[in-house]
């Protein structure tokens, strides 16, 4: 019987100790920043396991309809957005709940009626159950996490924004954005 390389066996249990102590990992910004009227966020959200579920008309226009809702409804103001056939990218910010007062300069930020974080997974999950589902794909339609990047002036909003509407003319799908079936502007920009 030959001995075994201990190296090797302390390379694979370090391996697998790292292994375990992956955790899902709280977003890198402070709880608070995902809760404040006063951010533009712009996120994307990626597909998972069904390839490219987005390219099935029927799941696309469920999903950019469901953004409208959410839209409409009062929760976010939807910047721009565009859903490619594995991820969507939006542009938006939270809206403060229905029945507050308008904020005066130098007054603090209200609350909105949801964070960004549960916004996205509220959001998530009415397109799986309500879209994808309807539409037999099974199992879970997005990656369990997101990415997110907050605009930090108003030209890095412009950027941000010009990415999102720009991605299918990069990636070589339409000449002009606005031939794009699924991506748009929903609201009209901040002033600067």
């Amino acid at each position: 019987m030959t001995q075994p390389d201990w190296s090797e066996v302390e390379s694979f249990l370090n391996a697998e100790d790292e292994l375990r102590s992956r955790k899902r990992k709280t977003h890198h910004l402070p709880e608070e920043y995902y809760a404040t009227t006063c951010a533009i966020y712009c996120v994307t959200l990626c597909a998972r396991h069904h390839g490219k579920p987005f390219s099935l008309p029927a799941v696309a226009e469920g999903v950019v309809s469901a953004l409208r809702y959410y839209r409409d409804k009062g929760l976010c103001r939807v910047y721009a957005y565009c859903l490619m056939p594995d991820h969507l990218h939006a542009v938006l910010s939270l809206c403060r709940a229905p029945l507050q007062p308008l904020i005066r300069k130098g007054e603090e930020a209200k609350s909105p009626p949801k964070d960004l974080m549960r916004l996205i997974a509220d959001f998530k999950s009415y397109t799986t159950s309500q879209v994808a589902w309807k539409n037999d794909l099974h199992g879970k339609l997005w990656q369990r996490d997101f990415y997110d990047h907050i605009a930090r002036y108003y030209e890095d909003f412009e950027a941000q924004r010009r990415y999102t509407l720009e991605n299918p003319v990069r990636k070589g799908m339409v000449a002009e954005w606005e031939e794009y079936p699924w991506s748009g502007i929903m609201d009209d920009p901040p002033s600067p």
